[in-house]
């Protein structure tokens, strides 16, 4: 079986441009007996074979898995779910985001190729817990800390998505550490458009990766396209982010950023600055 959410270009030290990605996945797919995928993805839509096995779902009614009717609070997202037009069930998920009805959509669609208990499964999103450095929240009675993956622009913007779902009012705040050199030069301008959907953006030297030698951008050709961000490189992001009240703070990567994370939130345990409420 294979599932694939999206295709996008990305991991530009290794594919050439969007065909060369689609390329790959074709190769997936001959692999696969059947194929659960994002009907509404246009670039998955369009490589996946006439005479393949496939199962789709989406927001857009031709799906074969598909939501109608969000809704949430500050706990929990709703959705309606309809399998091949048949009104289903009320699904109640405790993630936030477009994104987060796509992949549980997704998960549905999996799942009931092998547990066609459709109750069974609703039981099991309702108590789901988000892995590490996925949408990875910590509450305290001024700030909500958030340690986050997201290293492509799309997944930025399906973060700062779900945090504006999550909590309405409170002021976004991200500190970003990009993962390689090569995709901060191939989505430079991509990255600032989608950073600057939050109230402010801290940036950290960008993070390489194995298959990196040669340090050919630095931190600063981003910080000149995004408007009024600010480079810190040391610890003195602890103090400036103690100030920020009534906000959500983002530490947002795929490189080593967590570490700078859990260093904010131990000190703010040890030091009693916020009181942490969950």
């Amino acid at each position: 079986m294979g599932v694939i959410t999206n295709i996008d270009f990305d991991h530009p030290d290794y594919y050439k441009d969007l065909k060369d990605v689609k390329d790959a996945f074709r190769d997936f797919i001959k692999q696969s007996e059947i194929v659960i995928y994002n009907g509404d993805d246009k670039s998955l839509s369009n490589v996946i074979p006439k005479e393949k096995k496939a199962i789709s779902f989406g927001l857009n009614s031709d799906n074969d898995y598909y939501a109608e009717n969000f809704s949430n609070n500050e706990r929990y997202s709703y959705y309606d779910l309809y399998i091949k037009k048949r009104f289903i069930g009320k699904i109640k998920i405790p993630i936030f985001g477009i994104h987060s009805i796509y992949n549980t959509l997704c998960a549905i669609a999996v799942t009931r190729q092998i547990i066609p208990d459709i109750n069974f499964i609703k039981n099991r999103l309702l108590n789901f817990k988000t892995g590490k450095r996925r949408f990875e929240e910590y509450k305290f009675d001024k700030q909500v800390v958030i340690s986050d993956y997201a290293h492509h622009p799309k997944e930025i913007i399906s973060t700062i998505d779900a945090v504006s779902v999550k909590h309405p009012y409170k002021k976004i705040v991200i500190y970003f550490q990009p993962h390689t050199y090569t995709r901060t030069i191939a989505f430079l301008n991509d990255f600032a458009k989608a950073l600057s959907l939050s109230d402010k953006v801290y940036l950290r030297e960008i993070f390489s990766s194995a298959r990196e030698n040669e340090n050919i951008i630095s931190i600063n050709a981003l910080a000149q396209v995004i408007k009024n961000s600010t480079v810190i490189n040391d610890d003195s992001y602890i103090d400036v982010f103690k100030k920020i009240n009534n906000s959500v703070i983002i530490f947002m990567g795929a490189g080593d950023i967590d570490r700078y994370c859990t260093k904010y939130i131990e000190n703010l345990k040890n030091n009693n600055i916020f009181r942490q409420t969950s």
